[in-house]
């Protein structure tokens, strides 16, 4: 656990799709998608509009396609408890305790009723 808290796992790349499907939902498409590795909690991405340009001002720019990027950088907002901390061992069927920014958690695996959501133990902001 302590391990996917603070993102030491692989980074698979499988968010690419998610960041595609936001592309097409807003006229784009991705030109490039690189997952960071895993030191590197982070993703970068490049979009192009669908259209292009069409009639504008500027002569020339009707076949101009608009393009973006962008590196979203993944960092955790919880670890684990003081004493939680993962040994290795069979914890069971024991609540495991977060300490987060914004609220401690306990993740309780027998009562899936108070689960926090992604954005309560990570946060994602632009680097680039």
């Amino acid at each position: 656990m302590a391990d996917w808290l603070g993102l030491d796992g692989p980074i698979d790349g499988a968010d690419c799709a998610v960041a595609d499907d936001f592309a097409g939902r807003n006229g784009a498409v991705i030109t490039r998608c690189e997952p960071g590795t895993v030191f590197d909690a982070e993703y970068t991405v490049e979009v192009r509009t669908r259209e292009p340009i069409g009639n504008s001002v500027i002569p020339g720019t009707e076949n101009e396609y608009a393009t973006a990027d962008a590196t979203a950088v993944i960092e955790p907002r919880c670890r684990l408890a003081p004493g939680d901390e993962d040994e290795g061992g069979d914890r069971g069927r024991d609540p495991v305790n977060l300490k987060c920014d914004d609220r401690d958690w306990s993740l309780d695996p027998d009562n899936g009723d108070t689960l926090p959501e992604a954005s309560d133990l990570f946060s994602v902001h632009l680097s680039e």
